[in-house]
């Protein structure tokens, strides 16, 4: 979010694709940005499964595009 989402709560979200279909996303947790707006989730897969990834900065509604993973 740049340096303007320096210490600001950020919402990460996740969608799971079954099939063909994506779910909706849900709230995986919270983080407050760092000094230069950054912030940082790590997620570890004990199975095969697609899943997308987006971010909100809670006090203007902007949200990052969703980046999608697979792990196998």
């Amino acid at each position: 979010f740049g340096a303007a989402g320096a210490g600001k709560t950020v919402t990460i979200l996740s969608a799971t694709k079954t099939g063909t279909t994506w779910s909706s996303f849900t709230v995986l947790t919270a983080r407050v940005a760092n000094s230069s707006g950054v912030v940082y989730y790590y997620v570890r897969q004990s199975s095969a499964s697609w899943h997308s990834y987006r971010a909100t900065e809670t006090s203007s509604g902007a949200i990052t595009p969703a980046r999608q993973a697979r792990w196998t």
